[in-house]
């Protein structure tokens, strides 16, 4: 007699860690079909009609992990999503809970020490409606910053000036400096003619989350 298995669709280029990601999940019970881009997991998923996708966010040239869920969320709004990233912060992209479907959460694949931290974050996607975010750790600097605070700091960090800031976030330019004000508030950063308070928090940015790579919404 046949057991039923729970449907995961995987979407990962890098071929050494879906292979892993896949023995460990099929030891857990789940039925997995691997992806290795936006366009071959878009056709898996019509006719496999998963339970749940594990995608990763960087997937070379092409669309995001992050367009992937969204394009799957509207077509196939029952099925329970979590994006890894190789970095241990939410923020090295910018992102806020807007930015990913409702129910779905973000973990950092240096969370993935046990089988337990996987299989809690894909419960999670199917048993919550706001979108989580895995890997905060609340003794940074940044914890002292808003989700919209830190994707302003990431972008400073990039090199942008507020204008681009503003024309990337489709906003006002003075929205983006008093923003910067209550960063450099909120992070401590004295002023004054002796202290560049936006070098002094795109350091510490850095020192946080490391280099941040620009990555545009689609």
């Amino acid at each position: 007699m046949s057991t039923w298995r729970r449907r995961l669709l995987l979407v990962e280029d890098d071929q050494l860690l879906a292979t892993l990601l896949t023995t460990i999940l099929e030891n857990e019970g789940f039925d997995v079909r691997h992806a290795v881009d936006a366009a071959s997991a878009l056709k898996k998923v019509a006719s496999f009609d998963p339970d749940f996708a594990l995608l990763d966010i960087h997937l070379g040239d092409g669309p995001t992990g992050i367009s992937v869920g969204q394009i799957l969320h509207r077509k196939f709004p029952h099925v329970g999503m979590v994006f890894l990233t190789r970095y241990p912060f939410n923020y090295e992209f910018g992102l806020d809970k807007t930015d990913l479907p409702s129910g779905s959460v973000f973990l950092s694949k240096t969370e993935i020490t046990t089988v337990g931290a996987l299989r809690n974050a894909l419960e999670s996607a199917r048993s919550e409606r706001d979108s989580t975010f895995h890997g905060h750790v609340p003794g940074s600097p940044l914890s002292q910053l808003t989700a919209t605070q830190i994707s302003i700091l990431r972008l400073v960090a990039c090199g942008l000036t507020n204008s681009a800031i503003a024309n990337m976030r489709s906003t006002k330019e003075r929205t983006v400096e008093q923003r910067l004000k209550a960063i450099y508030s909120a992070l401590k950063i004295p002023g004054g003619p002796t202290v560049n308070q936006r070098v002094e928090a795109a350091k510490i940015y850095v020192a946080e989350a490391g280099n941040p790579t620009l990555v545009e919404k689609n």
